[in-house]
């Protein structure tokens, strides 16, 4: 059975699971964070500034940040 890990996004916290994706923390936060994501509005930065897609994996603690393009 996956642990559920601890993620942050855009300072909120989001509970999701060990091998869950940076798509799944979005959803966990708001659907229409991810919804925009999808459609190409946002860009998805992790705490050091480097880009991350959707498809991204996620550790206990991380930290990313959305931002308008």
């Amino acid at each position: 059975m996956a642990e559920q890990i601890f993620v942050f996004v855009n300072g909120q916290q989001a509970a999701i699971y060990e091998g869950m994706q940076v798509k799944h923390a979005l959803i966990s936060v708001s659907e229409a964070l991810y919804s925009k994501a999808l459609r190409g509005d946002l860009i998805i930065e992790d705490e050091h500034g480097f880009q991350i897609d959707l498809n991204g994996t996620l550790r206990e603690g991380d930290r990313i940040f959305t931002r308008p393009l």
